[in-house]
Protein backbone atom coordinates (compact mmCIF):
# COMPACT_ATOMS: atom_id res chain seq x y z
CA UNK A 1 0.00 0.00 0.00
CA UNK A 2 1.46 2.96 -0.94
CA UNK A 3 1.39 6.38 1.13
CA UNK A 4 2.91 9.51 1.16
CA UNK A 5 4.14 11.12 3.87
CA UNK A 6 5.23 15.53 3.40
CA UNK A 7 5.95 18.40 4.57
CA UNK A 8 6.04 21.99 2.64
CA UNK A 9 7.32 25.22 2.98
CA UNK A 10 7.08 29.07 1.25
CA UNK A 11 10.52 29.71 -0.16
CA UNK A 12 12.25 33.23 0.24
CA UNK A 13 14.61 34.68 -2.00
CA UNK A 14 17.01 33.02 -4.82
CA UNK A 15 19.52 31.07 -3.22
CA UNK A 16 17.84 27.79 -4.01
CA UNK A 17 18.18 28.37 -7.87
CA UNK A 18 21.39 26.67 -9.67
CA UNK A 19 21.21 23.57 -7.13
CA UNK A 20 19.85 21.14 -9.62
CA UNK A 21 17.83 21.44 -13.38
CA UNK A 22 14.22 22.27 -13.62
CA UNK A 23 12.02 20.25 -15.01
CA UNK A 24 8.79 21.46 -16.28
CA UNK A 25 5.13 19.91 -14.92
CA UNK A 26 1.70 20.44 -16.45
CA UNK A 27 -1.22 18.96 -14.09
CA UNK A 28 -4.72 19.66 -14.07
CA UNK A 29 -7.69 17.97 -11.70
CA UNK A 30 -10.29 15.45 -12.82
CA UNK A 31 -11.63 15.46 -9.75
CA UNK A 32 -11.41 16.93 -5.87
CA UNK A 33 -13.73 15.96 -3.49
CA UNK A 34 -12.93 16.35 0.90
CA UNK A 35 -9.47 16.55 0.54
CA UNK A 36 -8.86 13.30 -2.14
CA UNK A 37 -8.00 14.06 -5.80
CA UNK A 38 -7.54 13.14 -9.43
CA UNK A 39 -4.49 14.36 -10.42
CA UNK A 40 -3.26 14.13 -14.43
CA UNK A 41 0.52 15.45 -14.73
CA UNK A 42 3.04 15.79 -17.26
CA UNK A 43 6.83 15.74 -16.33
CA UNK A 44 8.70 16.36 -19.20
CA UNK A 45 8.44 14.01 -21.51
CA UNK A 46 6.32 11.23 -19.04
CA UNK A 47 2.79 11.53 -17.88
CA UNK A 48 1.01 9.92 -14.83
CA UNK A 49 -2.38 9.46 -13.15
CA UNK A 50 -2.43 10.07 -9.50
CA UNK A 51 -5.15 9.03 -6.67
CA UNK A 52 -4.58 11.08 -3.43
CA UNK A 53 -6.46 10.76 0.00
CA UNK A 54 -7.77 13.33 2.42
CA UNK A 55 -4.04 13.55 4.87
CA UNK A 56 -4.26 12.34 8.12
CA UNK A 57 -1.61 14.59 9.90
CA UNK A 58 1.12 14.10 7.57
CA UNK A 59 0.33 10.87 6.07
CA UNK A 60 -2.35 9.79 3.02
CA UNK A 61 -2.71 7.44 0.45
CA UNK A 62 -1.27 7.95 -2.84
CA UNK A 63 -1.59 5.73 -6.05
CA UNK A 64 0.11 6.99 -9.35
CA UNK A 65 0.50 5.28 -12.34
CA UNK A 66 2.27 6.11 -16.04
CA UNK A 67 -0.25 6.80 -18.62
CA UNK A 68 0.58 7.40 -22.13
CA UNK A 69 2.11 11.39 -22.64
CA UNK A 70 -1.15 11.79 -25.49
CA UNK A 71 -3.58 10.65 -23.42
CA UNK A 72 -2.47 12.98 -20.65
CA UNK A 73 -2.74 15.83 -22.93
CA UNK A 74 -6.42 14.93 -24.22
CA UNK A 75 -7.51 14.58 -20.15
CA UNK A 76 -5.85 18.20 -19.61
CA UNK A 77 -7.23 19.64 -22.26
CA UNK A 78 -11.12 18.24 -21.79
CA UNK A 79 -11.67 17.35 -18.95
CA UNK A 80 -9.70 19.43 -16.50
CA UNK A 81 -10.16 22.72 -15.62
CA UNK A 82 -7.64 25.30 -15.09
CA UNK A 83 -3.83 24.07 -15.24
CA UNK A 84 -1.22 24.52 -12.79
CA UNK A 85 2.32 25.08 -14.81
CA UNK A 86 5.61 24.89 -12.69
CA UNK A 87 9.21 24.35 -12.62
CA UNK A 88 10.73 21.71 -10.63
CA UNK A 89 14.38 21.71 -9.12
CA UNK A 90 14.97 18.35 -6.73
CA UNK A 91 17.26 19.75 -4.94
CA UNK A 92 19.42 17.35 -2.04
CA UNK A 93 18.69 17.32 1.43
CA UNK A 94 21.24 17.27 4.09
CA UNK A 95 19.93 14.15 5.16
CA UNK A 96 20.51 10.93 3.46
CA UNK A 97 18.14 9.89 0.58
CA UNK A 98 15.79 12.84 1.14
CA UNK A 99 15.45 15.28 -1.64
CA UNK A 100 13.62 18.96 -1.59
CA UNK A 101 11.43 19.53 -4.13
CA UNK A 102 11.61 23.01 -5.62
CA UNK A 103 8.62 24.46 -7.15
CA UNK A 104 8.64 27.78 -9.24
CA UNK A 105 5.18 28.53 -10.43
CA UNK A 106 4.15 30.42 -13.60
CA UNK A 107 0.69 31.85 -14.91
CA UNK A 108 -1.87 32.42 -12.24
CA UNK A 109 0.18 31.31 -9.72
CA UNK A 110 3.39 32.93 -9.93
CA UNK A 111 5.48 34.36 -8.61
CA UNK A 112 4.78 31.68 -5.94
CA UNK A 113 7.90 29.46 -4.70
CA UNK A 114 7.14 26.33 -2.70
CA UNK A 115 9.58 23.19 -1.05
CA UNK A 116 8.11 19.88 -0.45
CA UNK A 117 9.89 16.97 1.10
CA UNK A 118 8.62 13.21 1.36
CA UNK A 119 9.49 12.00 4.51
CA UNK A 120 9.85 7.84 5.75
CA UNK A 121 7.83 8.82 8.59
CA UNK A 122 5.82 11.64 10.38
CA UNK A 123 8.69 11.92 13.21
CA UNK A 124 11.63 12.19 10.91
CA UNK A 125 13.60 15.69 11.44
CA UNK A 126 15.21 17.56 8.67
CA UNK A 127 17.26 20.47 8.52
CA UNK A 128 15.70 23.33 6.56
CA UNK A 129 18.37 25.49 4.23
CA UNK A 130 18.49 28.64 4.67
CA UNK A 131 16.28 29.69 1.58
CA UNK A 132 12.85 27.67 3.34
CA UNK A 133 11.00 30.50 4.82
CA UNK A 134 8.07 29.03 6.79
CA UNK A 135 5.66 26.05 6.71
CA UNK A 136 2.58 25.81 4.94
CA UNK A 137 1.97 21.87 5.10
CA UNK A 138 -1.81 22.46 7.17
CA UNK A 139 -2.59 25.96 5.16
CA UNK A 140 -4.96 24.34 2.42
CA UNK A 141 -4.74 27.45 0.04
CA UNK A 142 -1.13 26.22 -0.92
CA UNK A 143 -2.29 22.87 -1.91
CA UNK A 144 -2.16 22.11 -5.70
CA UNK A 145 -5.98 21.57 -6.49
CA UNK A 146 -6.61 24.73 -4.49
CA UNK A 147 -3.85 26.71 -6.70
CA UNK A 148 -5.81 25.39 -9.70
CA UNK A 149 -9.26 26.49 -8.72
CA UNK A 150 -8.02 29.60 -6.69
CA UNK A 151 -4.55 31.01 -8.04
CA UNK A 152 -2.31 32.81 -6.08
CA UNK A 153 -2.52 36.03 -7.73
CA UNK A 154 -5.95 36.03 -6.73
CA UNK A 155 -4.65 35.99 -3.25
CA UNK A 156 -2.21 38.88 -3.74
CA UNK A 157 -4.73 41.52 -5.52
CA UNK A 158 -7.09 40.32 -2.08
CA UNK A 159 -4.96 41.05 0.64
CA UNK A 160 -2.73 44.20 -1.59
CA UNK A 161 -6.85 45.69 -1.76
CA UNK A 162 -7.12 45.11 2.11
CA UNK A 163 -3.52 46.71 3.09
CA UNK A 164 -4.75 49.94 0.72
CA UNK A 165 -7.70 49.99 2.76
CA UNK A 166 -6.27 50.11 5.92
CA UNK A 167 -3.62 52.47 5.02
CA UNK A 168 -6.18 55.04 3.97
CA UNK A 169 -8.28 53.98 7.60
CA UNK A 170 -5.30 54.46 9.57
CA UNK A 171 -4.36 57.64 7.64
CA UNK A 172 -8.00 58.59 8.34
CA UNK A 173 -8.01 58.22 12.38
CA UNK A 174 -4.71 59.75 12.68
CA UNK A 175 -5.66 62.80 11.23
CA UNK A 176 -9.11 63.08 13.30
CA UNK A 177 -6.49 62.58 16.10
CA UNK A 178 -4.02 65.39 14.98
CA UNK A 179 -7.06 67.73 14.26
CA UNK A 180 -5.92 68.71 10.78
CA UNK A 181 -3.30 71.01 9.53
CA UNK A 182 -2.64 69.86 6.11
CA UNK A 183 -5.28 68.40 3.68
CA UNK A 184 -4.01 65.68 2.10
CA UNK A 185 -5.28 65.55 -1.62
CA UNK A 186 -4.19 61.45 -2.44
CA UNK A 187 -3.11 58.28 -0.83
CA UNK A 188 -0.37 56.92 -2.96
CA UNK A 189 0.60 53.47 -2.86
CA UNK A 190 3.33 51.19 -4.83
CA UNK A 191 1.53 50.26 -7.01
CA UNK A 192 0.52 53.80 -8.59
CA UNK A 193 -3.19 53.47 -6.94
CA UNK A 194 -4.57 56.88 -5.57
CA UNK A 195 -7.17 57.76 -3.14
CA UNK A 196 -8.57 61.66 -3.48
CA UNK A 197 -9.60 63.37 -0.29
CA UNK A 198 -7.89 60.92 2.03
CA UNK A 199 -8.10 63.49 5.21
CA UNK A 200 -6.34 65.93 7.22
CA UNK A 201 -2.62 65.49 8.69
CA UNK A 202 -0.52 67.27 10.89
CA UNK A 203 2.85 66.96 10.24
CA UNK A 204 6.13 67.24 12.64
CA UNK A 205 8.74 69.83 12.32
CA UNK A 206 10.15 68.19 9.28
CA UNK A 207 6.95 67.81 7.87
CA UNK A 208 6.76 64.30 8.33
CA UNK A 209 4.18 61.89 9.99
CA UNK A 210 4.45 58.28 10.56
CA UNK A 211 1.82 56.50 11.72
CA UNK A 212 2.36 52.93 13.45
CA UNK A 213 0.32 49.98 13.78
CA UNK A 214 1.53 46.29 14.45
CA UNK A 215 3.69 45.14 11.39
CA UNK A 216 2.44 48.33 9.38
CA UNK A 217 4.18 51.58 9.14
CA UNK A 218 2.27 54.71 7.23
CA UNK A 219 4.53 57.42 6.33
CA UNK A 220 2.74 60.25 5.28
CA UNK A 221 4.76 64.00 3.66
CA UNK A 222 2.66 66.81 3.31
CA UNK A 223 0.18 65.76 0.32
CA UNK A 224 1.36 62.11 -0.24
CA UNK A 225 1.44 59.33 1.62
CA UNK A 226 3.71 55.60 1.65
CA UNK A 227 2.93 52.77 3.22
CA UNK A 228 5.54 49.39 3.92
CA UNK A 229 5.52 46.64 5.68
CA UNK A 230 8.39 46.72 7.85
CA UNK A 231 8.86 49.59 10.12
CA UNK A 232 12.06 51.42 9.91
CA UNK A 233 12.55 50.95 6.08
CA UNK A 234 12.65 53.52 3.55
CA UNK A 235 9.07 54.79 2.32
CA UNK A 236 8.39 53.67 -1.19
Amino acid sequence: MAFEIERKFLVSGDAWRGLAEPLRIRQGYVATKDGKTVRVRIVGDKAFLTLKDHAVGLVRHEFEYPIPVEDAETILNTMCGNLVEKNRCRVPAKEPGLVWEVDEYFGANAPLVTAEIELPDEKTVVELPGWIDHEVTDDHRYKNNNLAEHPFSEWCERKETKMKKLVVLVALVAAMAAKADYWMTFCKTPGGQQYSQVGYVKPDADGFVTINVGPLTVVVYKTQVWYQKMPGEAPM
